[in-house]
């Protein structure tokens, strides 16, 4: 249900293939869990990662993002919670036309990952990443959203022990 381990044609295929980056959880009881959307499930692994946690009453200590010998170690220990998101970023340009007026186009396009830790002092300190190169782009804070609960792109470490996590949320 998680990896705890990648092969080394997976990590070929995720390198080479799909350009993709993976991130790295590691739980309070030493397992290091590996992000494997490519390997066919039908939950993606940030998901999956939840459930494992909640079944085995472990929770996530720590998070990095990998893309082949390359780690991205933004994100501090033991929070409150952890954020992780894709997302593309779109760079839109205007060129002169020389007779006053502008024509826009959409220029490059990046994959990207939005990862991030929960505290209930600021909320999400969110990190946007490029993917493959693991270049922050951008950061800044965000409110918790509802959504990010449903969608369970915010993962939260007292859900998984059990304690009710009582935060507010931004509708």
């Amino acid at each position: 249900m998680v990896a705890k381990s990648l092969s080394k044609e997976y990590l070929f295929a995720m390198r080479h293939y799909h350009l993709e980056a993976n991130w790295k959880v590691m739980l309070n009881n030493d397992e290091i869990i590996y992000q494997d959307d490519f390997a066919g499930y039908e939950l993606n692994a940030w998901k999956r990662l939840q459930i494992y946690c909640k079944e085995k009453g472990v929770y996530p200590i720590h998070m990095t993002l990998e893309f082949g010998d390359n780690q991205l170690n933004v994100l501090e220990p033991y929070q409150h919670g952890y954020f992780f998101k894709r997302g593309i970023l779109s760079e839109f340009l205007c060129e002169a036309n020389g007779d006053g007026s502008t024509t826009s186009f959409q220029g490059n396009r990046a994959k990207t990952f939005i990862i991030g830790q929960y505290s209930p002092d600021y909320g999400i300190k969110a990190f946007t990443v490029k993917i493959p190169e693991l270049g922050v782009w951008d950061y800044g804070y965000r409110k918790v959203e509802e959504l990010y609960l449903k969608e369970q792109s915010l993962f939260l470490v007292k859900s998984c022990q059990n304690i009710p996590a009582n935060i507010q949320t931004e509708k």
